[in-house]
């Protein structure tokens, strides 16, 4: 089990029980619903801010190709114009889960500028952001970003899921709280809009 660690939210710098297929993306919608932002048996991270709210999204996967590219999700809030990136995420089977890797935007370093390894994520370019393939025009990213020594904030993305059977998949968000209880949210994966969300 992954170390549970600090993550401080950077803003825009009732569970819904049906389900909704999406077959050209073998995604399955289960549900949504706020959670806590300081304990979650799935989520691997914690959040600070008062104004600050954590949501999740619940998915069946069914993977394309034995593999499955989960840095495409991203929640959408047509009404603010906000498009949010995966703050955490658990993925699993009945019994275990498919490994994720989680990979920080930029090198970190600390206080002396001195180049660092962090055990929960790590820098390599050659993995692509797959979440930036994807431009939703007048809309701005927002993103949960880690605090280091050295005064740097950096988001991260994930690898490819590869998995040879289906799989749930706990999606997460932060999401300011004054924003949160409109009906305005959607979840996409790439372009493709997945379904309306409420929480």
């Amino acid at each position: 089990m992954r170390v549970t660690i600090l993550l401080l939210f950077i803003s825009v710098n009732f569970i819904i029980g049906q389900e909704a297929k999406n077959e050209k993306s073998n995604i399955t919608f289960i549900k949504s619903k706020k959670v806590s932002k300081t304990f979650n048996a799935r989520a691997h991270t914690l959040i600070k801010g008062k104004n600050t709210k954590r949501v999740m999204v619940r998915c069946k996967i069914i993977p394309s190709n034995n593999q499955m590219d989960i840095n495409s999700f991203s929640l959408i809030d047509s009404i603010n114009k906000l498009r949010y990136r995966l703050s955490d995420i658990s993925a699993y089977y009945v019994y275990g889960g498919p490994k994720i890797n989680q990979y920080l935007i930029e090198k970190p370093y600390n206080k002396k500028g001195e180049e660092i390894e962090v055990s929960y994520a790590k820098y390599d370019p050659s993995i692509k952001d797959s979440f930036l393939d994807y431009e939703f025009k007048g809309y701005k990213i927002c993103e949960s970003k880690f605090p280091f020594s050295s005064g740097q904030r950096i988001s991260t993305y994930y690898g490819v899921v590869e998995s040879k059977k289906k799989f749930t998949i706990d999606l997460f968000f932060d999401i300011p709280k004054d924003l949160l209880e409109h009906k305005g949210y959607e979840l996409y994966f790439g372009d493709q809009k997945i379904k309306n969300i409420e929480f």
